[in-house]
């Protein structure tokens, strides 16, 4: 983001993060802001603060909380509006001035990317050697997608690695404690499954770049515009384009015993993203919070000079 026409504050710019995101809070660098500011986890401040930044999933109840004239509040969440009803519901904004979430239409897109992962795509695919073709991490049992019930019907009918609390099937399932440890073991199969938690458009989270990284195919279930997210056409199998779990599981395997047909879906990997993926990958802001300090600015909110 540009930096504001307006002149710059007489002092700098108090934002709060009024409460925490999963008992912590976001890392900010203010040195790298273009206007002076200054980042509080401490709700003392909230009376003077120039903006309020509201984590929507763990937030306490709002509507007994002063807002201040001038005060810019934003309402912030990465998960989606099916998780978090209050993204999309009037009532729950009502005195929201930003928007910083995975939703392309956000005042400030913070997707769950960057061009931080471009190094990790462009890393070599390494042979893929366990004796499953499909991994399977997942420990949290919340669903609103049908995950459940489609890793379940694929479990029936190809072999499954999968190694979370959920669905079980290889010894010390559970203990996989690092992304470092899954991106590994991804790195073995030829397929690992990446599937959201709810469908909505837009909310298409780290766990289906990661397999990317990791030189494994994704078989994805979620957002309907995944397509728009991927680093080339042929990079992933779309769970949603087949009529049933013994069509992609039929699929699946023989993709399994046809060596030239699964590897037409990695050769991405050495040929490169495609040049509207890095176009997308140059557009994600790097930093977030300075963007939100400068939009509430432009627009008005915080002190002037």
């Amino acid at each position: 983001m540009s930096a504001p026409s307006q002149d710059a504050p007489t002092r700098p710019l108090l934002a709060l993060f009024l409460n925490s995101m999963w008992d912590c809070y976001p890392e900010v660098d203010a040195s790298a802001c273009s206007l002076p500011c200054v980042f509080s986890t401490d709700p003392a401040e909230l009376e003077r603060a120039d903006v309020v930044v509201v984590h929507l999933p763990t937030a306490p109840p709002l509507h007994w909380l002063p807002k201040r004239p001038g005060q810019a509040w934003v309402a912030f969440s990465m998960e989606s509006e099916i998780t978090v009803p209050a993204m999309v519901d009037a009532r729950e904004r009502v005195g929201f001035d930003f928007e910083v979430s995975h939703r392309r239409r956000a005042d400030v897109w913070c997707p769950y990317f960057g061009r931080r992962i471009r190094a990790g795509l462009l890393a070599a695919p390494q042979p893929k050697t366990a004796a499953y073709p499909v991994a399977h991490f997942q420990s949290n049992p919340y669903d609103r997608s049908g995950r459940n019930r489609l890793a379940s019907e694929l479990i029936r009918r190809i072999k499954v690695a999968s190694y979370g609390r959920v669905l079980p099937t290889v010894a010390g399932s559970g203990t996989i404690a690092t992304r470092e440890e899954r991106l590994a073991l991804s790195a073995r199969h030829k397929f690992t499954l990446a599937f959201e938690n709810s469908i909505v458009p837009d909310y298409v989270s780290d766990k289906l770049f990661d397999v990317w990284i990791a030189g494994s195919v994704p078989v994805y279930l979620g957002a309907p515009n995944v397509a728009e997210f991927a680093p080339a056409e042929n990079s992933y199998i779309d769970a949603s384009k087949f009529e049933s779990p013994a069509e992609l599981a039929a699929y699946l395997n023989h993709l399994d015993g046809h060596d030239d047909d699964y590897e037409a879906h990695l050769e991405w990997k050495r040929s490169g993203p495609d040049a509207r993926f890095l176009e997308l990958l140059e557009s994600v802001t790097d930093h977030p919070w300075c963007d939100i300090i400068e939009l509430a600015h432009a627009r008005g909110y915080g002190l002037r000079a």
